[in-house]
């Protein structure tokens, strides 16, 4: 789907800069070695290698970076690199480019599915995931831009490729891929009308919020094995409460089916009394729900049962 009529990838023109040279074509001088006296020919052999020469067919370079397809068989590695080493390095050169590239709205779906090609077809590895890993931070820098319509899929498609492949990525990665696995993954699918598939995610999100502590410590409900319930690291709740806000948010667009009650009204509760890892004004949304649930709802000794699966148009969340 990226190739123009010349069987070019149209895409990767920009970043045909960042692409390690082709070998040199040999000089004139050098291709005239050949009829050259033995003289002549003595002198150019005591100047080899020379990158203004004929470099030796080992260090030749054939790879078109990126591509499907994988690399032929015949091709030899350079002395010194082993097969792999050569989609890396092009992968790190070209990765600053691609970066750049997927912040810009016209030109995210297409970077996003090059980048999800790389990850499904083996090329991202451990020698180069750190450089690929620039690429997925760049393309949630603006978070608003997951929930676009026309750019769902493509964030969908490239990050749940990544976390298929979380084990290539270093350490320090994969905090983040667990995150974007929340903010990206779950929050795309909310969007979708579907009954099963929002109470799982729904569940999610409570087992999320449960990770940042009550304001009041007598509402922290117990771990499963009884002990204190263990939390979030303190630097780590702002970024994890604004995930998960974003998703509720999302999730409170279905309060319109009666399916989805249940659960919103459990999660808006959950996050109700954890309102101070939240920004001001997401507390004050979430007071606000709040509300407008308990005006609308009777609540059982749990807490989260529906009364009625009826929403009048004035009772509505949203």
């Amino acid at each position: 789907p990226f190739m123009g009529s010349s069987g070019s990838p149209r895409a990767v023109a920009s970043i045909a800069a960042a692409l390690p040279d082709k070998a040199v074509p040999a000089t004139k001088g050098t291709a005239e070695a050949g009829s050259s006296s033995l003289h002549e020919k003595k002198r150019n052999s005591n100047t080899f290698p020379s990158f203004s020469g004929k470099r030796p067919k080992t260090e030749s370079s054939t790879f078109t970076w990126p591509t499907t397809e994988a690399p032929a068989e015949t091709q030899t590695a350079a002395v010194g690199e082993t097969a792999d080493s050569a989609p890396s390095d092009e992968i790190i050169e070209a990765a600053p480019r691609l970066a750049a590239a997927i912040k810009a709205v016209p030109k995210f779906v297409k970077v996003a599915g090059m980048a999800t090609t790389l990850l499904e077809s083996g090329r991202v590895t451990s020698q180069n995931a750190e450089a690929f890993f620039t690429i997925l931070e760049a393309g949630v820098e603006d978070t608003k831009r997951i929930r676009a319509k026309d750019l769902r899929q493509g964030y969908r498609a490239l990050y749940s490729a990544a976390l298929q492949r979380e084990k290539v990525f270093p350490q320090r990665c994969k905090a983040l891929l667990r995150m974007w696995h929340m903010r990206v993954v779950n929050q795309v699918d909310l969007f979708a009308s579907n009954p099963d598939q929002f109470r799982r995610i729904a569940r999610e999100i409570r087992l999320g919020l449960l990770m940042l502590p009550c304001l009041n410590p007598a509402l922290e409900p117990p771990a499963h094995n009884g002990r204190p319930r263990e939390h979030l690291p303190t630097a780590a709740r702002r970024s994890w409460a604004n995930t998960l806000f974003e998703c509720i948010e999302v999730g409170m667009t279905h309060i319109k089916h009666e399916w989805a009650h249940t659960d919103l009204d459990m999660l808006v509760k959950t996050a109700v009394d954890r309102r101070q890892n939240f920004t001001d004004a997401q507390a004050k949304i979430l007071e606000q729900w709040d509300v407008k649930r308990m005006d609308r709802v009777r609540l059982d000794p749990t807490g989260f049962k529906s009364a009625s699966g009826r929403v009048t148009e004035t009772q509505s969340l949203i």
